[in-house]
């Protein structure tokens, strides 16, 4: 039977290949895939999704985690309904116009910041979450009435005037601005202590302190113009006690509370979350996109008026859309270019960004998270730019690691590009791109990478993943040190190893292989016979075309099992210059993997007759 043919064999499956025409195809790719992953003997049907979270339909997903407790997901809803997983009846926080959100977690407690994908929400704030309570991140000054007054009791307050202020430390440890606008003073006559009454904070307070300045000898009204001290034993540790007695020598007030006079009140809304060298840090505003702010250090919602602020690149036009900490460096993204900046050890607003790359920039989630963590510190981080995906491991590495899927990259919708993300299993060394390709304003489909052969263009395995709802939100959680792909659409789902459906639905799965023989040089042949190693479970179509997908036949559907114990061979007559093969599953609960291929052909006739 095959004396006469030659058999062309493939054992290792590459992936899709998508650039150029299909003859650039190697045999060993796949002109065409869908929902295809990667083994070590070779490609099978991916693993199906189960439910999770019967949540209706998502907008956002981010996961967090608490000291103590099970991992949660904060999922944001149509109508601007944000929602902890523990408690799906009732948001944690409503805001209309938030149509997406930022996330990051920090001491415990997780930072969000509302948006559109574009820049912050108008009039709106960053809001910390400590798993059961929400409020916005730093806080006003005190108001209401605050007194001071010499007391009758005998004390050590040194003659001369002493202005009084309170300040209020809110749950995450923030303290405000001193209030209320005008502060009290008392002259001493350096034999009283001083008496105060002191007025409640907001919800949230959890104590008050007060701060004081030393005898002014000459008080002009000025109550600016001075240097300002925490007073020893000037603390009520709640927000319930009123009145409080002080007494101090101006040598013992050394703890400098100067710098609360100058700190922002209210942290706005803004479209980047990020950390780095223990700062806070927010960038793209509403009103400005270039600005970018970083906290005092281990002070998350500490930002100064002035220092704090660090403005990026205004004159390209060109908000900022991300930020990623590299070892030493930090790094910000606009959508068609990026830059970076170091902490001189002084102030951020005295930090010297500069260009980057001028051509290589991405959007709000285009940097990858690695496993559940975002924002973090990472020596290798993957960007989804509009070139392509780009490993930066110190430098934009190029080619690109999407070279091979040129076409199906170009595809995505360009209007829509600040809806892809980027998550990264660095345990299986899978890459998951979350895209909206052609005319889908909304993401449609996952690009799925398969790196474990190593971080390089050529050997980096790709396919499509779709799914019968359209995936609006993916997330790598870890559960047991074990990574489980979880992804958001009409619910909730997870990815689930060994599952052959889609919570109940078909995992409509197929590979179109490259033409072969890879040369021909316009020679007729015939194609008589393949041979497949391949097992699952169910129906397998089979069909055959040539150059440019012409002379399309389908030979008979055989089945598979998951231990058939041998070869399937299958006879063909097709005669062309080259042959690809089409295996694919349209019905539930059918899944093959592939291992190996031989075909077997002959020369017919040098050329084609004319």
């Amino acid at each position: 039977m095959f004396e006469e043919y030659q058999p062309y064999l493939i054992r290792k499956f590459k992936g899709l290949w998508d650039r150029g025409t299909n003859d650039s195809c190697p045999p060993d790719h796949f002109q065409d895939c869908l929902n295809m992953q990667f083994t070590d003997n070779g490609v099978k049907t991916r693993d199906g999704l189960e439910q999770t979270l019967a949540s209706g339909n998502v907008l956002r997903t981010h996961s967090y985690k608490r000291i103590g407790e099970a991992s949660r997901d904060l999922i944001l809803k149509a109508g601007g309904n944000l929602y902890d997983s523990t408690n799906l009846g009732v948001p944690i926080l409503t805001i209309a116009a938030m149509t997406d959100f930022s996330a990051i977690n920090v001491y415990n407690r997780i930072y969000i910041s509302p948006h559109n994908g574009i820049k912050g929400l108008p009039g709106e704030k960053v809001y910390v979450w400590d798993g059961t309570t929400i409020r916005a991140a730093a806080g006003i000054a005190p108001t209401g009435a605050f007194t001071a007054v010499n007391s009758a009791t005998t004390g050590i307050v040194e003659a001369g005037t002493h202005l009084f202020a309170v300040v209020y430390e809110t749950a995450s440890g923030f303290l405000t601005k001193p209030g209320p606008v005008t502060f009290p003073f008392v002259v001493a006559d350096g034999t009283k202590k001083v008496d105060l009454s002191i007025p409640n904070g907001p919800a949230g307070t959890v104590r008050k302190h007060v701060i004081a300045t030393r005898a002014i000898a000459d008080y002009n009204g000025n109550q600016f113009g001075q240097e300002w001290f925490f007073v020893p034993n000037g603390t009520i540790h709640n927000n319930s006690d009123l009145p409080l007695t002080v007494n101090f020598y101006d040598s013992e007030l050394s703890a400098d509370a100067l710098y609360l006079f100058y700190i922002l009140t209210e942290l706005p809304s803004c479209l980047v979350l990020f950390t780095y060298k223990g700062r806070l840090g927010m960038a793209n505003f509403d009103e400005n996109q270039f600005l970018v702010r970083l906290s005092t250090k281990n002070e998350p919602e500490v930002f100064d008026e002035a220092d704090s602020a660090m403005i990026i690149g205004p004159e390209d036009g060109l908000g900022i859309t991300n930020a990623v900490e590299h070892r030493d460096l930090l790094g910000f993204t606009k959508s068609l270019m990026s830059y970076v900046t170091s902490d001189n050890g002084d102030s951020p607003n005295t930090w010297d960004p500069i260009s980057l790359d001028p051509g290589i920039g991405t959007e709000v989630h285009g940097i990858s998270s690695i496993l559940d963590k975002s924002g973090t510190s990472t020596d290798v981080f993957f960007i989804a730019s509009r070139g392509g995906l780009i490993l930066f491991n110190g430098s934009f590495q190029v080619p690109e690691l999407s070279w091979k899927i040129e076409a199906l990259w170009k595809r995505i919708n360009q209007a829509n590009f600040h809806k892809v993300q980027v998550a990264y299993d660095s345990i299986n060394k899978y890459i998951y791109v979350l895209v909206p390709l052609d005319a889908a304003t909304d993401p449609s489909h996952i690009l799925f990478a398969d790196c474990s052969d190593g971080l390089d263009y050529k050997k980096i395995q790709w396919s499509p993943w779709a799914f019968p709802f359209a995936p609006t939100s993916i997330l790598i959680d870890t559960v047991s040190k074990s990574p489980i792909l979880k992804i958001a659409g009409d619910n909730i789902y997870k990815q689930t190893v060994g599952l052959i459906n889609d919570n109940g639905t078909v995992i409509t799965n197929y590979v179109k292989m490259g033409l072969a023989p890879d040369k021909s040089n316009g020679v007729i042949n015939h194609f008589n016979a393949f041979i497949v190693r391949m097992i699952g479970s169910g129906s397998v179509e089979v069909e055959l075309t040539g150059l440019d997908n012409s002379v399309i036949t389908h030979p008979p559907n055989f089945n598979v099992t998951a231990t058939p114990g041998k070869e399937i061979l299958r006879k063909v007559n097709y005669v062309a210059e080259k042959m690809a093969i089409k295996f694919s599953m349209t019905s539930i609960n059918e899944t093959f993997e592939l291992s190996s291929l031989i075909i077997y052909f002959k020369a017919l006739w040098s050329q084609r007759p004319q």
